[in-house]
């Protein structure tokens, strides 16, 4: 699970790098006047910050899924841990019964064999 969340934090430490430098490449080769520039990077770092907190929207979401269904799964290996303890203890009482039934019926074998 950590290698995955290290691959998504790798994917946006690169996105990011890539937009700076692409910035700066822009800054350098761009046939523009300061103001122009400055405006035009202005506009650019405002949808870099949306698409960023776009992002960070989606990444809180799937988080939150991601903990309701490692809830959900706990609940049902909870239920199935509790279901498995009840069958086991049902299993022995009907093991107890039927072992108390054969020894009274061996009891009363033996009585009636003697009584021969």
């Amino acid at each position: 699970m950590s290698e995955n969340n290290n691959n998504g934090i790798g994917a946006v430490g690169g996105f990011i790098a890539g937009a700076v430098i692409g910035a700066g490449l822009a800054l350098l080769l761009a046939p523009a006047t300061g103001s122009e520039t400055r405006e035009r990077l202005g506009g650019k770092a405002r949808e870099f910050g949306g698409r960023m907190k776009d992002l960070g929207g989606k990444a809180r979401e799937l988080g939150d899924t991601a903990r309701e269904r490692i809830d959900a799964f706990g609940q049902v290996v909870k239920d199935g841990s509790r279901d498995m303890g009840n069958a086991i203890k049902d299993g022995r009482d009907a093991l107890k019964e039927g072992r108390d039934g054969l020894k009274d019926a061996d009891n009363e074998a033996a009585a009636a064999a003697r009584r021969i």
